[in-house]
Order: structure tokens, then C-alpha cells, then sequence
């Protein structure tokens, strides 16, 4: 004799499939970072920038290599090539910062503010002494 299951009870519904949480260290946390995370750890450019740059500040205490790896990191992160690519803009068709932002926000891309900017310009300068 065979058990009347209903094709029903065997359905998993959506809210029953959980996606395990991933955690991230600090080092991809940076490499990770875009334009929102940026803003969202402050609304003042100065201060997320700073935020970085203590957070990276805080792996050399673990060790040389750990900060060089997440600078390494930092470089490869949607907002640093955000940055990267403003100053390519201004220095390559020979325009301000101000200009290069403008430009690229009239094409519909995702852009950095001036103030941002200039904060991730100090930022790097900060790293590389």
C-alpha cells in the first residue's frame, strides 16, 4: 500500500533556504569596497578616508607585509578605480578635477564627488609616506 503524500509537503519555500553569512577580513573587506561603503562609514569624505587609513594603519601593528597587502588591497577597490580613473580623465584631456567629474557624471557613470575626491587624494598621499 503506498503513502498519499501530497507533491506539496516536499516544496521547500524560499524563506527556508538561508545562505550562510560570509565573513570577509579586513584585507578583502578593502578590495570589496565601493562607492556606498564609502559613504556609508561617514558623510564627510574626510572622515571616511581617515577611517581607511586608520583601518590600514591598524593591520601594520600585526605585521609590514599585512599592511602592504592591504594597501595592495585598497588599490583594487571600486572606489580607488573610481579615483584613478577621474584623475586619468583630468590628466589625460588636460581638464580640472571639477571638469573630469562632470564629464563622467553626464555619461550616466557612478562618480566620485570633488570633496571625495580630493579626500581620497590625501589618502594616498597618506599611504605612500
Amino acid at each position: 500500500k503506498t503513502q498519499n503524500i501530497s507533491p506539496d509537503s516536499k516544496k521547500l519555500s524560499v524563506s527556508d533556504i538561508k545562505k550562510a553569512p560570509h565573513l570577509v577580513g579586513p584585507i578583502e573587506e578593502l578590495q570589496t569596497f565601493s562607492l556606498k561603503d564609502f559613504r556609508r562609514i561617514s558623510a564627510n569624505p574626510v572622515q571616511a578616508a581617515q577611517r581607511i587609513f586608520d583601518k590600514i594603519q591598524s593591520l601594520e601593528k600585526e605585521s609590514l607585509p599585512k599592511k602592504m597587502e592591504a594597501i595592495d588591497a585598497w588599490k583594487r577597490s571600486e572606489v580607488n578605480q573610481l579615483y584613478i580613473e577621474i584623475g586619468k580623465e583630468s590628466f589625460g584631456k588636460g581638464v580640472p578635477i571639477a571638469q573630469a567629474i562632470d564629464q563622467m557624471k553626464n555619461a550616466g557613470k557612478e562618480c566620485l564627488s570633488e570633496q571625495e575626491f580630493d579626500a581620497l587624494l590625501d589618502l594616498s598621499t597618506m599611504l605612500r609616506s
